[in-house]
């Protein structure tokens, strides 16, 4: 029985250790050149509270723990296949696709880490010819927030 156990729980730290979330993703993309990330913590959004007049937004917003941008500058085909890869690796490892959008030299990708009802992190990439963006938006919001923050982003 103790054996049972022994192996059960050896076997369930190396799948976690397996297991890649975004920010690991970011962690190992960071050192790569052209590569720039910058973190805004929740300290840090009720600046951004300020600056917006709609209250549905605002009431998102301070749901919001933590903002990561990574952004590729002229990436290599070998960084772009190395991202393509990573973010394939998201999909299915807890990350569900929300949506996938494709317009002419613009590819959008949104995926989503869920607790019941809750969206806790959605994570969303936009690949372009000559650079690519890649946002982890962690808190704690419904799937209809993200029209309200799109709604008063685009404005």
């Amino acid at each position: 029985m103790k054996k049972t156990v022994l192996t059960l729980a050896l076997l369930l730290t190396c799948l976690a250790g397996f297991a890649q979330t975004a920010k690991d993703f970011v962690e190992k993309m960071k050192d790569i050149k052209g590569v720039e990330v910058m973190t805004i913590p929740k300290s840090m959004m009720s600046m951004a509270m300020s600056q917006v007049d709609d209250e549905n937004a605002k009431k998102v917003l301070k749901n919001i723990d933590e903002v990561t941008i990574m952004q590729l500058d002229k990436p290599s085909a070998e960084t772009l296949e190395t991202f393509r890869k990573g973010i394939s690796e998201l999909t299915g490892n807890g990350y569900e696709a929300m949506m996938q959008a494709n317009e002419e030299d613009e590819s959008v990708n949104i995926i989503a880490k869920k607790n019941g009802d809750e969206l806790v992190e959605v994570v969303i990439s936009v690949e372009e010819k000559k650079e690519i963006a890649f946002i982890i938006i962690k808190g704690k919001f419904k799937e209809e927030d993200l029209k309200v923050l799109q709604d008063n982003m685009v404005e």
